[in-house]
Formats: structure tokens, C-alpha cells, sequence
């Protein structure tokens, strides 16, 4: 019998069916605060409640063990959910400058 694992908050993504909370944010959703010029990021995340809401994502950092969970921070993102096709913000927590999710630079 095969189980299929879901990726805990702070791991990579490609689709939010692969995350334990149904939410993968990827960089293309927060521009300019990542520029898929140089960058590209993503990662199993939760929302949060705006752009103060820092210290929500800090605490959801520290629990799943984030090397700097106090980097953690509330974005806006734009349609991050896959079965959501509209134009609009939501605000969800960027784990990557906690140590958390997975990192690709563009050449």
C-alpha cells in the first residue's frame, strides 16, 4: 500500500495539492518583492492577516524548526490558490528569508 506524503509548510511546490495546508506560493505571485528576473522561490505557506502580520508567519516559522524564523514575513500575493482564477491579493507568509522553502537562481 502507497501513501502519499504532503509537503509540510516551508518545503517547495509546484501545486497547492502538494502541500499539508492547500497553499503553495510561488515568487511569480509577489512581484517586486521577488523578481523572477533573478529569482525564484516557492514554498507550502499559510495565509496570514496583512502587512503587519509578521509576527504570525515568525511563529509559524519557529514550529517547523526555520533557521531564522524572525526574517519571516506577511506578503500580499496575487491568486495563490490553484482552484482560485480570479485577479486578486491575498497575504500569505513568505518563509524563504527564514531559511525555509527552496531557492532557484535565474541565469
Amino acid at each position: 500500500q502507497q501513501e502519499q506524503g504532503l509537503n509540510a509548510v516551508g518545503q517547495g511546490c509546484s501545486a497547492d495539492t502538494q502541500c499539508a495546508t492547500g497553499l503553495c506560493w510561488t515568487e511569480a505571485d509577489s512581484y517586486p518583492l521577488y523578481n523572477s528576473q533573478w529569482i525564484r522561490a516557492d514554498q507550502c505557506t499559510e495565509e496570514c492577516g496583512g502587512p503587519g502580520d509578521n509576527a504570525y508567519c515568525q511563529q509559524l516559522a519557529a514550529e517547523f524548526n526555520a533557521p531564522y524564523p524572525n526574517q519571516a514575513r506577511c506578503i500580499a500575493a496575487r491568486g495563490v490558490y490553484d482552484n482560485y482564477p480570479y485577479d486578486d491579493i491575498f497575504y500569505v507568509c513568505d518563509l524563504i528569508p527564514a531559511g525555509l522553502g527552496k531557492v532557484h537562481w535565474v541565469d
